[in-house]
């Protein structure tokens, strides 16, 4: 009865694997080696990265993990030893192996299908730069590593600091990377690499370079400075139109003039547009039409305007017979608004007038005051439009706060061209000192569940890139996040985000930009204060509801990755609980399926609500990916009531219908982005 048991289970065994063709086993039949040099190490030509985990015999790792030699094989790279949790990545590249066409993107890891079988794996990313199906090349650019802290690794993973986990498949050791071998003894558990005769160990720097053979350059992206300059040579035409009229002396001498003459002065002051870090050459020009009514001769008007990075002083000065008006207003342009706070003295009346100047890099509005004697002068400066190509805006309401105060800032995409945008990255900047930033929220410009990665807030600037997914892009106008601006202490700041965007070429390019700014008041001080008891403001609540066949559990990771907060999920998968404000990583699981994962920001007297999302079942092992393994396990406890993780639909035993739920997940990996 035993042996016929036995059996069962064997040709189970043989069933499930003739269902899933995936090769594992270092007996399975195998495509022949690539050439020699098809294939580079996965980091930018050039550049010397180290390794410090290699293949496995199963002694330190668990057998079915990939870096065992009978699965394929592993190498876990890292651009130098002694990598940090934390440290910045930005500029430590991932790129392709080979050239081929990518299969799987996740928020994490990346696949690529070479042909004649050959696969590769990239895992722990950060910055994704490239989408399911796309056709990438030896050496392009796919992703940064992950610093464990802004971006998290994939789930499942053993060495928290930043690295890539590269897999090659269906076996790493019989290819050769920029003409290094891999080398295994399974007796001694090592690893090494040899080239030319020189073999190299864990911790030693390998040259990614074929030496000699013709390779693709490591693309880079420099910083760019915009150099154009648009000159506008002031140009004063004023014509005076005087009707003679009488005149009747007083008694002092001073004569009554009863004329009125039209004084009109047209002049373009001197723009030189900012220096940029970006490729794109904005539109800044400002045209104002001043004419004056006064009541005996011309006003001459000579101001220039020099709107850099950072200050425009405007010195315009008006002269006439019976009087003289000095203007002498100072701006900050480019990035926000400026505040022009000229003073006139005319000997004809009182004038109020309210010019506004709008560039492509930004927006000032300034309200000068001129005291005349008895008459009106009246102002009507022309404003240029708003970039007429595609454009970045950043929009802050209210404009004007106090201390503690809270104002939303919308960061929209406007000129959209007809194709969309698949991604974005927007870089916003602002005074740290006077503000501080929160809440960074999604608008569905991308669709409703986009794939997202946040740098900072810190230092007084964040980055925040987006990907639609699932064919969903940005092909309309409309705002992209929002976030929340606190007042920290009084003043005025520039508050601007600048962006680059791709149509889905592998290709970025800078789009013009249009910035506000937000001023902090001081808290006004009544002079009976009542009495009143300080209320502190209730802690935030974090809720939301996650669906699967399982109990849900979940957790709140601080920005150390340390465990903030753990909670059962309602058996209908809503949850609703407290936590202390702050930053955190949020993380849904249940058993035998991949987690979900995402950043929630809270504050005291706030609800944050997470989006509903579905967890993927069929990840039996618990290592974040769906394959042939999950499918074994099913296989060895077939009829049986445990392991749990194998119930994947949670009816108390474990059989075909299992299978078949994870066979329609099968190959899916990744923590979800939530």
């Amino acid at each position: 009865m035993k042996t016929k048991r036995i059996l069962q289970v064997f040709l189970l065994f043989a069933m499930l694997l003739a269902g899933f063709p995936e090769k594992v086993e270092a007996r399975d039949v195998l495509p022949a080696p690539p050439p020699g040099d098809m294939f580079q190490l996965p980091w930018e030509q050039g550049l010397a990265w180290v390794a410090y985990s290699g293949f496995d015999n199963g002694s330190r790792r668990p057998r079915t993990s990939p870096h065992n030699y009978l699965m394929g094989g592993a190498i876990d790279f890292a651009p130098h030893a002694n990598m940090v949790v934390g440290e910045d990545t930005s500029n430590f590249w991932v790129t392709a192996a080979a050239n081929g066409t990518v299969t799987t993107v996740s928020s994490c890891h990346i696949v690529i299908d070479h042909g004649n079988g050959w696969m590769t794996e990239y895992w722990h990313l950060a910055n994704i730069q490239v989408r399911k199906f796309d056709v990438v090349t030896r050496n392009q650019r796919l992703a940064v590593i992950a610093d464990n802290v802004r971006t998290r690794v994939c789930t499942g993973n053993l060495h928290p600091g930043p690295h890539l986990h590269f897999v090659m498949r269906p076996k790493a050791a019989e290819t050769k990377y920029a003409g290094w071998a891999i080398n295994f003894n399974s007796t001694t558990n090592t690893t090494t690499f040899t080239k030319n005769g020189t073999t190299l160990g864990l911790f030693q720097p390998l040259l990614n370079s074929f030496d000699g053979v013709p390779t693709s350059t490591p693309t880079r992206t420099p910083t760019a400075t915009n150099t154009a300059t648009a000159t506008n040579p002031p140009t004063n035409t004023p014509t005076a139109t005087n009707i003679p009229a009488s005149a009747t002396p007083t008694s002092t001498g001073a004569p009554t003039a009863t004329n009125t003459p039209v004084v009109t002065n047209t002049f373009t002051p001197t723009n030189t547009p900012p220096a940029a870090t970006a490729t794109d050459t904005p539109a800044v020009s400002n045209t104002p039409t001043f004419t004056a009514t006064s009541a005996v001769s011309t006003e001459t008007f000579t101001p220039t305007a020099t709107i850099p990075v950072s200050t425009a002083t405007f010195t315009p000065t008006a002269t006439i017979p019976v009087g003289t008006a000095t203007f002498t207003p100072t701006a900050t342009s480019v990035i926000g608004t400026a505040t022009f706070t000229p003073t006139a003295t005319i000997p004809v009346g009182t004038a109020t007038f309210t010019p506004t100047a709008t560039s492509a890099v930004g927006t000032a509005t300034f309200t000068p005051t001129a005291t005349l004697t008895g008459s009106t002068a009246t102002f009507t400066p022309t404003v240029p439009v708003l970039p007429t190509g595609p454009y970045v805006r950043t929009s802050a309401s209210p404009q004007s706060l106090l201390l503690g105060q809270n104002a939303l800032v919308t960061v929209s995409l406007n000129n959209v061209p007809a194709g969309g945008y698949v991604s974005g990255e927007f870089t916003c900047t602002y005074d740290q000192n006077l503000i501080s930033v929160s809440n960074i929220t999604m608008a569905g410009l991308f669709g409703p569940s986009p794939v997202v990665a946040i740098n900072g807030p810190q230092n007084g600037s964040f980055i925040l890139a987006i990907v639609g997914i699932g064919g969903n892009k940005a092909t309309t106008d409309g705002a992209v996040f929002t976030f929340q601006a606190t007042g920290l202490q009084t003043g005025q700041t520039p508050v601007v985000c600048t962006a680059r965007v791709s149509q889905g070429l592998s290709v970025y390019e800078n789009i013009a930009f249009v910035g506000d700014t937000i001023t902090v008041n001081a808290a006004v001080t009544a002079t009976a204060p009542p009495t009143a008891t300080n209320v502190s403001l209730p802690p935030p609540i974090v809720n939301g509801q996650v669906l699967a066949s399982k109990p849900v559990t979940i957790r709140l990771y601080n920005p150390d990755s340390t465990l903030a907060a753990t909670i059962p999920a309602n058996p209908d998968g809503t949850f609703n609980f407290n936590a202390a404000a702050g930053s955190y990583t949020i993380v849904a699981s249940a058993e035998g399926f991949l987690n979900a994962q995402g950043s929630v920001t809270l504050t005291d007297g706030s609800t944050t609500s997470m989006p509903v999302i579905s967890l993927i079942p069929g990840d039996v092992d618990g290592n974040s990916v769906i394959n042939q393994l999950d499918a074994l396990t099913i296989g060895m406890n077939y009829n049986n009531t445990a392991p749990t993780a194998a119930d994947l639909n949670n009816d108390g035993i474990i059989n075909v219908l299992d299978l078949q739920i994870l066979a329609l997940h099968y190959g899916q990996s990744g923590a979800l982005a939530w």
